[in-house]
């Protein structure tokens, strides 16, 4: 068995795999217990990908149990970087859309990962990853406001609510959540016009946030990294 480990902005994922089958799922794992949430559990391999935490540490101590991979964007890997700063481009993107191009191989495919920022990738039919956009997501917006203003509230956990707003709090709500729905299909829209046939996926903690309410016919795959970080691993185990 396998581990493929997804450390983000603000959580960690854990996803064990035989094979091409994700068999289990830890969620919201704290960064000091990634070592713990892997005993017990009958892994051979680890695969790494951290977008900002430094993991030599934890390279060092998973890799006395087990063999270990971090990603970067100098692994070998089953997709091609077309990206002028390949240094740069975040581990977590690279995971999305091999993870894109292994499920829907064959097909060109827009990757939207709905998490701190929300990044729109796209991967072509025969495994070429393009580059795409990166915006706030959700919380920086609400958070850039209070942030930014002398009066406007610190809003957390917003829900849907009626437009238009009845006061400050509701108004901030629709100004951030209508403007990210907005934002999210005018920009399938755009990508839709440069390539043909667009396959849609979502992911990331937020995806299920916005799949209904969502014009355009899309896929969520909440575990796309995760599969896109186990198709890497197996990728570097065949060669």
């Amino acid at each position: 068995m396998t581990a493929a480990i997804d450390i983000g902005n603000t959580r960690c994922k854990i996803g064990f795999f035989e094979n091409d089958s994700l068999i289990k799922l830890k969620t919201s794992v704290a960064f000091e217990a990634i070592v713990g949430a892997l005993k017990g559990e009958e892994v051979s391999e680890v695969i790494v990908s951290s977008v900002g935490k430094d993991v030599s540490n934890l390279g060092k101590e998973l890799s006395e149990k087990y063999k270990v991979v971090k990603l970067t964007h100098l692994l070998p890997l089953p997709i091609f970087l077309d990206y002028s700063s390949t240094d740069t481009l975040g581990t977590d993107r690279i995971a999305a859309v091999a993870g894109a191009f292994h499920l829907y191989r064959g097909k060109n495919c827009l990757v939207i990962d709905v998490g701190s920022c929300i990044t729109y990738d796209i991967i072509t039919s025969d495994g070429y990853y393009k580059g795409g956009a990166i915006s706030p997501g959700v919380e920086m917006k609400l958070k850039s406001m209070h942030t930014f203003t002398a009066r406007l509230p610190f809003i957390e956990h917003p829900e849907w609510v009626d437009l238009p707003g009845k006061d400050t709090k509701t108004s901030m709500i629709n100004g951030v959540l209508h403007g990210t729905l907005a934002e999210i299909e005018g920009m399938i829209e755009r990508f839709s016009g440069l390539l043909p046939d667009l396959q849609v996926i979502m992911c990331g903690g937020g995806s299920n946030f916005f799949e209904s309410n969502i014009k355009h016919h899309i896929f969520v795959r909440s575990e796309l990294v995760l599969i896109g970080l186990n198709s890497i691993l197996r990728h570097n185990e065949r060669n």
